[in-house]
């Protein structure tokens, strides 16, 4: 990692806590890398003799999500986690990343969004497979920033960010995809009056994805016969 002669005390994280989550405006990529660190170390704390938790890393479409999900997963592999990149995702889906896939499920999850902030914020919001996480267990993670050992984050970022695109990516999204039009189909079967493959057949839905946040939405109306044509 970059070296830290003559380096500044860093601000501590919890100034960007807000509840169960953290968010800024112009979120800065040297705290991503140092919350990263944080999860990972408190994720493989969890699981102490394994081998390194795995830890899904979604975002949404802000411009700045790239960078930020770079500079996370460095500091997730530097706590000791193994981080596995989403790509575009919904908040519901990370989480369900940590308990749909049965064996193959997340030790956590971390939502690089801001949520319903304008375009210039962006934050995160952490899940475990029992849900997620609460204020006081978030403050506790934010903490360990320091207790490890200290680091020029933001040349640590910037280094992940030259990276390109090196980190683990999963295809989870597809299979969240299926998984909830088989959940619909199930529910369409037990209704006389729906066809159960394309129970929203005949039905015209405007959907705003997003900026592509909310395709998942889409595929799914699509697959149980909606018509989402614009």
């Amino acid at each position: 990692l970059p070296g830290v002669v003559g380096l500044a005390a860093p601000k501590p994280l919890g100034r960007l806590q807000s509840g169960s989550d953290v968010r800024a405006i112009k979120f800065p990529a040297g705290c991503a890398f140092r919350i990263g660190r944080c999860f990972g170390r408190w994720v493989a704390e969890q699981h102490p003799g394994e081998a390194p938790p795995r830890v899904s890393v979604g975002q949404d479409p802000r411009t700045s999500g790239d960078v930020l999900c770079a500079a996370l997963c460095a500091g997730l592999r530097e706590g000791g986690a193994e981080p596995v990149r989403l790509g575009l995702a919904t908040t519901p889906a990370v989480f369900g990343s940590t308990f749909l896939d049965d064996d193959a499920a997340y030790d956590g999850g971390i939502m690089v969004t801001a949520s319903h902030l304008p375009h210039e914020w962006n934050g995160m919001k952490f899940f475990r497979p029992s849900g997620g996480l609460d204020k006081a267990t978030l403050s506790g993670i934010l903490a360990l920033d320091e207790e490890l050992p200290a680091v020029d984050a933001e040349a640590a970022a910037a280094a992940a960010a030259a990276g390109g695109d090196g980190d683990a990516t999963d295809t989870f999204m597809e299979r969240y995809t299926a998984d909830m039009v088989a959940r619909m189909r199930s529910v369409a079967a037990e209704t006389p009056e729906l066809d159960a493959e394309t129970p929203l057949r005949g039905m015209k839905v405007a959907v705003n994805a997003g900026n592509g946040g909310g395709s998942v939405v889409v595929k799914v109306l699509d697959a149980l016969g909606a018509d989402t044509a614009g």
